[in-house]
């Protein structure tokens, strides 16, 4: 495949998906708080929690129990919120 055939920003998502989680774990490590707010819930996290996120090809998420909830594609719509504080 060349580079004309290739789909442009076919790993946008992912460089978007790294720059979040890299902002929120350097915030955190920082000494810092992030809240993460959907509609139905808001989830705090503290230092400690910095290594819950992690980035992919398929999005950005963060670990909750035994489970990885993606919250990157909400940014998009306005359905997800982040909120840094100190």
């Amino acid at each position: 495949m060349s580079n004309t055939e290739m789909k442009p920003g076919r790993f946008l998502r992912f460089a978007r998906c790294r720059a979040i989680v890299a902002r929120i774990q350097n915030h955190l490590r920082a000494g810092g708080t992030v809240v993460i707010g959907t509609q139905t819930r808001a989830t705090r996290f503290s230092p400690k929690h910095c290594e819950m996120f992690r980035a992919t090809k398929g999005g950005a998420y963060f670990r909750s129990g035994k489970n990885w909830v993606c919250f990157d594609e909400g940014l998009e719509y306005r359905m997800v919120g982040i909120a840094f504080s100190n």
